[in-house]
This record gives C-alpha cells, sequence and structure tokens, in this order.
C-alpha cells in the first residue's frame, strides 16, 4: 500500500487540484511556444476553491430577486471571504505544500497565492498532482463498480 506524501496530504486537504493551477504569464498571439528548460522561472497562480457555493447560490439569487429581504444587499469583499473564501488554515497547508515541492510563495490574496520557481519544479508538481488525480478517479471508478 502506498503512503500519500505530505504534499499531496497538503494539497488535497486544501482543496488544489492540478486544474486550479493557473500560468499566469499572458502569451502573445505571434509569440512561438517552446519547451522551457528546467532552470528557467516561471510565475502562477493557484486558486482555491470557494467554501459554502450552495449558500453562496442562494444569496445571490436572494440578491437579485426584488422582495427579498436580501434583495441588493451587497457583501463586502471582507464579507464575502469570510463567508465563502477558503479558510486561512486552508491557504497555509496549500502554501506548505507548495513549498515543500520547491517552491515559493510571494504574495497572497482572498482566494489565492502568486507562486514563483522553477519549470523543473513546477513540471514535477503538474506531473505527480495529475498522476494523483487519476489514480483517485481510478480508485472512484473501481468503487462504483
Amino acid at each position: 500500500m502506498s503512503r500519500v506524501s505530505p504534499f499531496f496530504a497538503g494539497i488535497l486537504a486544501a482543496g488544489v487540484s492540478a486544474a486550479s493551477l493557473a500560468v499566469a504569464a499572458p502569451v502573445e498571439k505571434s509569440a512561438s511556444v517552446q519547451p522551457t528548460g528546467d532552470s528557467e522561472s516561471v510565475n502562477f497562480e493557484v486558486f482555491l476553491p470557494l467554501r459554502n457555493t450552495d449558500q453562496l447560490e442562494t444569496l445571490i439569487k436572494a440578491q437579485q430577486t426584488p422582495g427579498s429581504a436580501q434583495y441588493h444587499q451587497w457583501l463586502t469583499p471582507a464579507q464575502f471571504a469570510q463567508q465563502f473564501g477558503p479558510t486561512p488554515d486552508s491557504v497555509a497547508r496549500a502554501q506548505a505544500a507548495i513549498r515543500a515541492a520547491g517552491l515559493s510563495v510571494t504574495s497572497t490574496h482572498s482566494r489565492s497565492f502568486q507562486v514563483v520557481g522553477d519549470a523543473g519544479h513546477l513540471g514535477a508538481l503538474m506531473q505527480n498532482l495529475m498522476r494523483h488525480e487519476e489514480a483517485i478517479e481510478l480508485f472512484t471508478k473501481a468503487l462504483a463498480i
């Protein structure tokens, strides 16, 4: 039986998936896309999932419904982050996992954080995340049989 590494435990506990990692640098239409050397610097942002999405959908509907007590009663960014953003613990676990992968966190926002490192560490991170997600998908399918 294989053991889940602390890296994957932190990523999974924080709700981060390979799909939630986004490269922040824009690519120009005329730019030629070439493989990146392992030592080249990369910069990207990790977005953590929102919490309480059912409550958020209910709130949005109420805010748009005339006659509702919440009609046009908007939340401040701080209220939104507190009610629907990732918990500080989730952010901390995800950042710890990113650091354990050899990358650095440079700034933190309400539901994301900026990461910098080299392409080699990012490539290893993405390969490991994708392999882990594939294993979870296979396991889930096996349980459904």
